[in-house]
């Protein structure tokens, strides 16, 4: 007669299995969204260099997420580090290195700059149009951006 075989897998161990994936796939979904960066914006962005500060500012203030560079440059690499960019999802680092390519604000943290927008741009319409004329002329050379036509709010 045959021993009988133990149980591996029971009732138990299958709610475990599942908490963790859920909370895994949870885990993902908030980093891919940004959820740590932003509820870390103040941090991020005492961290950011001149340049990078300057661009984030600019895409805030035009109202776009999106901005297109060549990976090959590296200017955007401090920026994906510190969570403000991401890369496309699933772009082969042979693409990368030889073509354009967009980055994207993750939702969360456009969300949390969109609703600290007096935190992270200047007050007066002056000193805004400065800031834009600035930001053109600093980035032409490293970045694309569409930017909304004459008197759109940007938002």
């Amino acid at each position: 007669m045959a021993a009988k075989r133990p149980i591996l897998w029971n009732s138990k161990d299958s709610e475990r299995y599942r908490a963790d994936a859920e909370r895994a796939v949870a885990g993902m979904a908030a980093r891919r969204d940004g959820v740590h960066t932003a509820g870390n914006l103040d941090e991020t962005w005492r961290r950011l260099g001149p340049a990078e500060r300057l661009m984030m500012e600019y895409l805030l203030l035009i109202g776009s997420p999106t901005v297109v560079s060549l990976h090959n440059d590296g200017f955007l690499d401090a920026v994906v580090d510190k969570g403000l960019l991401q890369k496309p999802i699933g772009v082969a680092s042979v693409f990368l290195n030889y073509h354009d390519t967009t980055y994207d604000v993750p939702p969360a943290v456009w969300s949390a700059l969109n609703a600290n927008r007096a935190r992270f741009l200047p007050d007066s319409p002056a000193e805004l149009d400065r800031l834009r004329t600035a930001a053109r002329a600093r980035l032409k050379d490293q970045i694309r951006v569409f930017e909304p036509p004459a008197g759109s709010s940007g938002t």
